[in-house]
């Protein structure tokens, strides 16, 4: 007898072979997923400003674990000229929250100055943001 479709054998190989590398897969995945969110994950908040000399920033932990750290700034306007910030360390950031710091700028900004430059610079990296200059 001419049999031309799959034996019931090789139907059940090629699912066990598909399951296995599901399997697979999904443990590569989770390891993945595991690895990039087992830290810390800092963002600047996007409303930073300076009033004066100071800079008015809150800085997120969107990580599953806290952040335990050193936390220092590099600020400049447009024109290139850097200011001196204030640094924290030993600052503590808890998983799924955030801290707010009034950094001291060393300097006020002059008045044809709208906008700073700066960075955030972490044991876990180094996070851009820009800052709107108030006037009263």
């Amino acid at each position: 007898m001419n049999n031309l479709g799959i034996s019931g054998i090789s139907t059940a190989i090629i699912l066990i072979v598909t399951i296995l590398v599901a399997i697979i897969i999904a443990v590569w995945i989770t390891g993945i997923a595991q690895s990039i969110t087992g830290r810390p994950i800092l963002r600047p908040s996007e409303t930073a400003t300076v009033v004066g000399s100071t800079l008015y920033i809150t800085i997120y932990n969107d990580g599953s674990i806290d952040y335990v750290g050193d936390i220092r700034f590099a600020v400049s306007d447009k024109v290139g000229t850097s200011y001196t910030p204030s640094s924290f360390t030993d600052q503590t950031i808890p998983a799924g929250s955030e801290i707010s710091l009034e950094v001291s700028l060393g300097a006020t900004p002059p008045a044809d100055v709208s906008v700073l430059y700066g960075v955030v610079i972490t044991d876990v990296g180094e996070l851009p943001f820009k800052a709107l200059v108030l006037r009263g």
